[in-house]
C-alpha cells in the first residue's frame, strides 16, 4: 500500500503508515479483506482522469457510503457508482515513531476499495476511482 500516490496523502488526509516506508514491513500486515467496518465517518470517494491535455484528481464526497461495506457491494456517491470488488486493507501491527511523531498505532487499519486492482490509486496518470477509508475494521 505504500504505493498510494502523494496526491492521495494529500487530497485524503491518509494515514501516516501509508506515507512512510517503514521497511521490510515489520510495523504492518496488508492483506485482502472480505468486508470492512467503517468507523469514524472517514470513508471518501475519489477519482482522477487523464484527459490528456488536462489531468484533475479530487473527490466525489462521502454522502452514500455506508458504514458496512462486503466485497461486491455497489457503492454510489452522487452520479457515480462503484462495485466493491477489491478491498486492500493494512493493519499496524507494531508501534512506529518517527523523530517522536507517532506514525503507527497499533491496531489501527485503513483500505482502499476499488473495482479492479488497476484502479488502486497511483501516480502513474491513469483514469480511477477508488474509496479511501482512513478509520476501519477489516475482515479477513
Amino acid at each position: 500500500m505504500l504505493r498510494i500516490a502523494a496526491f492521495v496523502i494529500a487530497m485524503a488526509g491518509v494515514s501516516p503508515l501509508l506515507a512512510h516506508d517503514v521497511g521490510e514491513h515489520e510495523h504492518k500486515e496488508e492483506f485482502q479483506a472480505q468486508a470492512v467496518e467503517v468507523l469514524n465517518d472517514s470513508a471518501e470517494m475519489f477519482y482522477h482522469a487523464d484527459y490528456w491535455i488536462t489531468v484533475t484528481s479530487g473527490t466525489y464526497g462521502k454522502e452514500g457510503i455506508p458504514r458496512l461495506i462486503r466485497r461486491g457491494d455497489a457503492i454510489t456517491v452522487g452520479d457515480r457508482t462503484l462495485v466493491a470488488n477489491y478491498i486492500y486493507a493494512e493493519r499496524c501491527i507494531k508501534p512506529l515513531a518517527d523523530d517522536g511523531e507517532v506514525v503507527c498505532v497499533e491496531g489501527h487499519a485503513d483500505c482502499v476499495i476499488v473495482e479492479r486492482p488497476e484502479d488502486y490509486p497511483m501516480a502513474d496518470g491513469s483514469d480511477r476511482v477508488w474509496i479511501y477509508v482512513k478509520d476501519c475494521r477489516p475482515s479477513e
